[in-house]
């Protein structure tokens, strides 16, 4: 007796799972994802795994469309990063840079500084982050890597800045698809454990402490967020 979670090994490439259905003693069916059984209790519970409607990954659909949240850092010496460095709307839609180690020139207002951490909390690595959904389009996990960053890096020679990049279906349970990613890389949703994501956050984890940083430096520059593989809404949820 007592409650337990329902859950199942990561699933085949291109495919969703459906809510857990369980059918104890006989009673109608209970969808969820924890069932209690008492002693003499009969359940039995089953998912449905069902093939994404998979969609070319178009620039009409393949670019995060909203901005759920954001919490903007600092500049390496802690003053506040330029205003037109702070729009999260920014990080929307399609890129102004082109995917280059450098970009010249630097559009003004086209980007988000994330800025580094405030060194103020508990997360010493942690600056900056944003949460973005994708409403029109899933990122899906399929053949190579299934998201990437885009960032916006001015001049011919820069310290390289890191973000760590977290992904989810629902937006509260965050899975890690990227650790550590440098400027334009990309990331998979296997390392995350998940068929699909809705969700993406993005958390600066440059070094405020690097003595390569100039002093007005403001951590990760993200200029949009792209999926790599993408599925037509509605998914079986």
């Amino acid at each position: 007796p007592g409650s337990y979670s329902l859950a199942e090994s990561v699933g085949p490439i291109g495919y969703a799972a459906s809510q857990w259905s369980c059918v104890k003693n006989a009673a109608p069916a209970v969808l969820g994802d924890s069932i209690t059984l008492a002693d003499g209790d009969n359940a039995t519970c089953t998912i449905t795994n069902d093939d994404l409607d998979t969609i070319a990954c178009t620039a009409q659909v393949s670019y995060a469309d909203a901005v759920i949240s954001s919490d903007i850092g600092v500049r390496k010496n802690g003053s506040a990063i330029n205003a037109d460095r702070t729009d999260p709307t920014d990080a929307l839609g399609a890129p102004q840079s082109t995917g280059t180690p450098f970009d010249s020139p630097v559009v003004a207002g086209s980007f988000f500084s994330l800025g580094f951490d405030e060194g103020t909390d508990a997360t010493p690595i942690e600056g900056g982050k944003i949460v973005l959904s994708f409403n029109n389009n899933y990122i899906i996990n399929g053949p190579g890597n299934d998201l990437r960053a885009w960032e916006v890096t001015g001049g011919t020679s820069y310290p390289v800045e890191k973000i760590k990049v977290e992904v989810s279906q629902d937006g509260t349970n965050w899975f890690t698809a990227a650790p550590v990613l440098l400027r334009d890389e990309e990331a998979d949703l296997t390392t995350a454990g998940l068929a699909w994501a809705k969700f993406v956050r993005i958390t600066d984890i440059s070094t405020r402490s690097d003595a390569g940083y100039p002093f007005d430096a403001d951590g990760y520059d993200l200029d949009a967020v792209s999926a790599l593989n993408c599925a037509q809404l509605p998914l079986v949820q």
